[in-house]
């Protein structure tokens, strides 16, 4: 009978001990999805003291570090993400972003892990070659990455073209992007002006209001401004 006994209080204290612990990672995630990082941080690392394991949680630590671009700890999180997942695309894709926004304030580390990072997108896209944000990023990529090291605009256009088939809508913004980082004006707008005829949704009409903006075609500007409050009455210009 005492036998008994002391296994369900062990059973109830395990319970109980994990409903709580439960109850932090839920609380944890609230408080990412608010925006409150450092206070999410903190629970989720109280909930991984209990459960070193938590794979998702780990995933949340990361994406905490991101948000507060503390690249070394997301480089270090999504790294680890991507030994014990291989097959996961969004790791390796979140990781090559995480390496490359550090490669943006490192020179050195730009130069000596620009290949790593192109790795990582493109074994996201191979795990996964229907994943949106890693067609954009490698199309950052290989607008960012200087010549000399194979960043070409024609590498670029292949991956939106690919994005393209995926999403045209997608596929107008990014021809309008790097329309405009090599300043084509007429071909920035084509693509945005299609984007927006395609998607009609509050992003590509503040895209094709932005890129009028830096063209200074400013009453072409307030004339699509108009027509995205008609649709959107909340619609907000993004500076």
């Amino acid at each position: 009978m005492h036998q008994f006994l002391y296994f369900s209080i062990f059973v109830f204290c395990l319970n109980t001990f994990h409903a709580i612990s439960q109850s932090d990672k839920e609380r944890a995630v609230t408080l990412f999805q608010l925006k409150e990082f450092d206070a999410a941080k903190t629970v989720f690392e109280s909930h991984l003291n209990a459960f070193p394991d938590d794979w998702e949680a780990i995933e949340y630590m990361g994406d905490i570090a991101a948000h507060q671009q503390n690249w070394d700890d997301a480089v270090e999180i999504y790294e680890e993400l991507t030994l014990q997942f291989p097959q996961n695309a969004n790791y390796h894709y979140k990781l090559g972003g995480s390496m490359a926004m550090k490669a943006t304030q490192n020179r050195w580390y730009a130069l000596t892990h620009y290949k790593n990072i192109e790795t990582q997108f493109k074994t996201a896209l191979s795990l996964d070659n229907s994943h949106i944000d890693v067609h954009w990023a490698l199309i950052e990529y290989y607008l960012q990455l200087p010549w000399i090291l194979g960043g070409t605009k024609e590498k670029a256009e292949l991956y939106a073209n690919q994005l393209h088939q995926i999403s045209p809508v997608d596929g107008y913004l990014a021809k309008g992007r790097i329309a405009d980082y090599y300043k084509d004006a007429k071909a920035g707008e084509t693509a945005y002006k299609k984007a927006v005829e395609i998607g009609r949704s509050e992003h590509t009409y503040q895209k094709l209001i932005a890129f009028y903006r830096n063209t200074n075609n400013h009453s072409k500007a307030d004339k699509v401004l108009q027509q995205a409050l008609k649709k959107y009455p909340n619609f907000e210009e993004k500076k």
